[in-house]
């Protein structure tokens, strides 16, 4: 499968020297939520440093850790959504006649108008705004079909740069370019992202059951059933996850969140009488590559996937893309039937 990646974007400075937002307002937003008591993400009033903020994450985590009452915690609830995930998994699949797993992954240039690191609660505010459009448009390509869908707010590997996966689990044949509206509404709707970053394979990778492999992968999956390699993937992505050691991008990532006061994970009607798993994933040990590793994130991830995920699948068919607006048609509005 191509995947139709431009050149890396090279981002200028020192990405762990940018303060976790230049915006005032975010800024006394974090003021709100932080305290002496919390491991506080602020220096004298002001945002610390991605870096700092890296550590403080660290150390936040470690006594979270420590604390196995701890419920409410942050890697309590991470570990709670993974086994709704996977939970998920297990339970549409074999409840469907045609199953199919649809990953969107959807991502932004870090990189501000002068090719600086943009501070990362900035970039994220920049990612979001395309994410209302995105949803409608998803339902809208999900419209015929017996479907369900969640979504993680990812950036465990490489400059930890955040980017949203939709998974979404469709009972009937799909093709990628089923979902290109998805990514129309993203790149016209969100102003870091771009087309030439967005080709319609490999942002939407289409598998079904006979194109992976579905085997059990520990005592868990024995005893409740086999997960797909997509949705363990996926899982596997949500922020805090790992209650050990961590890498440098997972605690970069996590400090992010922290920081953040949206969602890092929509897992809307997916069932919530999951228990969590027995123990979390093991940790995401992939080295960044080299600077402004955007778009090579994407032909790197899609590469793992396609291996890791045993796509037994060369290509999936071409479509052209319909991107061009209907006449009277929104901005992130799906295009008509036909």
């Amino acid at each position: 499968m191509s995947s139709g990646s431009p050149e890396p974007i090279e981002c200028a400075g020192d990405r762990l020297s940018t303060p976790l937002t230049t915006d005032p307002k975010k800024a006394r937003a974090l003021r709100a939520r932080t305290d002496d008591d919390d491991h506080p993400l602020l220096d004298n009033g002001k945002p610390v440093t991605l870096e700092d903020a890296a550590v403080r994450y660290d150390r936040k985590m470690r006594g979270e850790a420590a604390n196995k009452r701890f419920g409410n915690s942050h890697a309590g609830k991470a570990r709670k959504n993974y086994g709704r995930i996977l939970e998920a998994d297990r339970r549409l699949r074999p409840n469907m006649d045609d199953p199919h797993l649809v990953l969107i992954s959807l991502r932004g240039s870090p990189c501000d108008e002068n090719g600086e690191w943009l501070p990362v609660l900035d970039f994220l505010e920049k990612l979001n705004q395309s994410m209302d459009n995105v949803r409608r448009s998803l339902n809208y390509a999900l419209q015929d079909h017996e479907s369900e869908w969640c979504a993680v707010l990812a950036g465990n590997s490489y400059y930890a740069t955040p980017h949203w996966h939709y998974l979404a689990w469709v009972d009937g044949e799909v093709d990628a370019c089923d979902f290109s509206g998805v990514v129309d509404s993203h790149v016209r709707n969100s102003p870091v992202a771009s087309e030439d970053r967005h080709p319609v394979e490999p942002t939407v990778v289409v598998a079904s059951e006979s194109d992976m492999q579905i085997e059990p992968q520990n005592q868990e999956d024995r005893r409740r059933g086999a997960v797909s390699p997509l949705a363990r993937y996926v899982a596997t992505q949500l922020p805090h996850i790992n209650a050990g050691d961590r890498s440098e991008q997972q605690r970069q990532h996590g400090a992010a969140m922290w920081a953040y006061a949206g969602q890092s994970a929509r897992l809307g009607g997916l069932s919530s009488s999951a228990s969590a798993p027995p123990s979390p994933p093991e940790p995401d040990t992939s080295e960044p590559n080299s600077p402004g590793s955007n778009s090579r994130e994407i032909e790197r991830e899609k590469s793992d996937a396609n291996s890791s995920f045993a796509f037994k699948k060369e290509s999936q068919k071409a479509h052209a893309d319909g991107g061009e607006r209907s006449p009277g048609r929104k901005d992130g509005e799906p295009p008509p039937p036909g």
